[in-house]
């Protein structure tokens, strides 16, 4: 139905109906409003009926008015509706106005009512509009909002998501009001509760096929479906784990019959990647699984370490079927994991990272340093041969399940890989030792451990501009590979930086390039692991790109769960648990120094907002909100305690502030 007006009031309404007679009396109720003005009959078909997504596509194509609105046939508008709703839209000049509803039983007495702040939505948010109903009811449209937008005709059932998942995003501006224009009638004999527990239930997934199906027919970000694989991944990644495991390959689903890859845990970036967001995402039920795991295989570690390397300290073992056995159970020529000296770093990062965002003195003391101080004594045993450079040589080093193009063998020297291992964690023992004050003093272990690190070897360039992924003379890059293990000082290490290595930041977004010339072998666990290298080294690009390609090439089922590669080919869990930590990095990067607000966000999410993200800096962002197009960026801080920070945005803003403990820390930002 659409209105018409001359002067200030309300005067005409014109519309159209769409009604089953024989079962409703909405035609009759409708023909009395033929006398304010202009209403005409569309008589429904075979094709167009049977159905109220039928029936209001029907509508829609007949409308001439500029908004539209839709009643059920059995629900009541109530007096004053149409125009508190228009009023809205004009005062407002919003594209939709929701107003208030309440339930009308079956004998004719009206019953709670639901009611809604006065409010302007300026371009729809997450958090903000999903306080609003999908209902198609109780709502006044642009009618331009439907011009590519119909509700899905072959469904009885949930064909109402349209509205929030579809029509919501396109929406420039919403409004709410107080007013309950809408009587929504409690039918027992109604699709909503006849349809609870049948299988026409499941007709919610069509919203999901519709939403991937948009995305691969557009460049741009489907907001709607990012939002969804957003949260189904939390979703997923919590359903999974447990305080005694986290997620293996294929989270809790595939049990033993044909699981791929055994179903084992690998932990040379697939378990590893699966926890990107566990920390940052304030997820610490799963989390606590992941640490006890990696507790519990301490001493198989380190029966690895000793039989297979003669050395005290943790070996890690490749792979593992979990609480059972951390034991090292496949070596061969191709995966001689017992020289993955860097796994061991790669999994006791996340328990560091638990450490800057909690500052738990009770969990840095008691679990992670006894594990940094293991890898102390590893690294005093291992590190023994030393080059013309005086630097150590990591003698027996992998790049994992990678070679270099001129030598077909993968136990080489000095790999990135191992490096940016063994620099992690020996700088991080040396700062838990000042924290805790721990093995002080020249008889102490941190001069050991300080020399240890001040004598590793540098990080090389290779002639192309690029860090070199084997720093050993003589070896060729490999860059055509699904792995990208020899940037881990950028995700997850944060090592580089572009004003304080400037340099070897600049060579880790020239190897980041030389990988994207290629397509990681169709790999999830590759896409993700650029992925999250590109919002370190702020290309929203390259990060885009893999995030269009985990959208568009079918690495999601309808459920939102995953595959391993394009087409559905292979379950696996890694996409699907991953990609909330890659859009948590796209809109916060967070260093022991500060934050930095949108490092990478990409093209087409001019405007939105995130809430509860924890940094690295020991600060809490309790709200983040951006609108591009008024170049803005909007940001609420808590502090446990008082600090200062280093807070950056975009090109032009780079401050520090001052936090107070208790307090939340409130800035609008121009945004350049």
């Amino acid at each position: 139905m659409s209105e018409q007006h001359s002067g200030a009031g309300v005067r005409q309404y014109s519309g159209n109906y769409c009604s089953q007679r024989q079962f409703y009396s909405s035609g009759d109720i409708l023909e009395e409003y033929a006398n304010w003005g202009e209403v005409r009959r569309v008589e429904l078909t075979k094709e167009t009926g049977g159905s109220a997504a039928k029936a209001r596509n029907a509508g829609i194509l007949q409308a001439k008015g500029e908004y539209l609105l839709f009643v059920d046939c059995d629900d009541v508008l109530l007096p004053g509706a149409i125009s508190a709703l228009l009023q809205k839209a004009q005062q407002t000049g919003a594209d939709i106005v929701q107003g208030g509803w309440q339930y009308l039983d079956g004998d004719g007495k009206f019953g709670a009512a639901q009611r809604f702040a006065e409010h302007i939505y300026e371009k729809r948010t997450a958090y903000d509009c999903l306080d609003l109903p999908g209902t198609p009811w109780a709502k006044l449209y642009r009618r331009s909002l439907f011009d590519e937008i119909r509700f899905p005709a072959g469904y009885t059932c949930f064909e109402d998501a349209v509205i929030h998942f579809l029509i919501f995003p396109a929406a420039e501006k919403i409004a709410s009001i107080s007013q309950v224009v809408y009587a929504w009638r409690r039918n027992a004999n109604g699709i909503t509760f006849t349809s609870q527990g049948t299988k026409k239930a499941v007709q919610a997934y069509w919203i999901v096929e519709e939403l991937l199906e948009k995305q691969k027919n557009t460049d741009q970000p489907v907001l709607a479906l990012w939002e969804r694989i957003f949260d189904a991944g939390r979703y997923h990644f919590l359903s999974s784990g447990n305080e005694l495991t986290p997620p293996d390959l294929l989270g809790i689903w595939t049990g033993d019959c044909n699981a791929g890859w055994g179903g084992y845990y690998h932990l040379d970036a697939n378990l590893n990647l699966q926890v990107s967001g566990g920390n940052t995402g304030a997820m610490p039920e799963v989390m606590e699984g992941y640490f006890h795991l990696n507790e519990v295989w301490r001493k198989d570690f380190e029966t690895n370490a000793a039989k297979l390397l003669g050395c005290r300290g943790m070996l890690a073992c490749g792979n593992t079927p979990g609480l059972s056995s951390g034991l090292m159970a496949s070596i061969n020529d191709f995966y001689p994991y017992h020289y993955a000296t860097g796994e061991e770093a790669w999994l006791l990062y996340p328990f560091w990272e638990h450490y800057l965002i909690t500052e738990d003195q009770g969990f840095l003391k008691n679990r992670l340093f006894p594990l940094l101080k293991c890898m102390g004594d590893f690294y005093e045993d291992f590190l023994k041969y030393k080059d013309d450079e005086g630097h150590y040589i990591i003698a027996g080093s992998v790049s994992p399940e990678n070679q270099p193009s001129n030598l077909r063998v993968s136990l080489l020297n000095n790999s990135a890989f191992d490096l940016s291992g063994a620099r992690f964690l020996l700088s991080t023992l040396v700062k838990v030792c000042d924290l805790l004050g721990e093995e002080q003093g020249i008889n102490g272990g941190k001069v050991r451990w300080q020399r240890l690190l001040n004598e590793l070897p540098p990080y090389r360039i290779n002639k192309d501009g690029a860090i070199k992924e084997w720093g050993w003379p003589g070896l060729e890059e490999s860059y055509n590979h699904r792995h990208s293990s020899h940037l881990m000082m950028v995700w997850p290490y944060r090592e580089f930086s572009e004003d304080k290595t400037p340099e070897l930041y600049k060579a880790a977004h020239k190897a980041l390039q030389m990988r994207d010339q290629y397509n990681y072998e169709n790999a999830g666990h590759g896409y993700l692991h650029a992925a999250l290298i590109a919002a370190g080294l702020h290309d929203a690009s390259s990060l885009k790109k893999k995030m269009m390609t985990f959208t568009q090439k079918d690495f999601y089922y309808n459920s939102l769960s995953t595959a391993h590669y394009p087409n559905h080919g292979t379950f696996c869990t890694d996409v699907c648990h991953s990609v909330p930590g890659v859009l948590i990095e796209m809109l916060v990067g967070s260093n022991e120094e500060g934050i930095d607000l949108l490092p990478a966000l990409v093209d087409g999410i001019r405007q939105g907002c995130i809430s509860g993200i924890k940094t690295r800096c020991g600060v809490t962002i309790e709200h983040l909100s951006w609108n591009l197009s008024q170049n803005k960026v909007s940001v609420t801080l808590y502090s446990a305690k008082d600090r200062k920070i280093r807070m950056k945005a975009g090109q032009t803003y780079d401050r520090t502030i001052q936090l107070k403990k208790g307090k939340t820390y409130k800035a609008t930002i121009d945004y350049q």
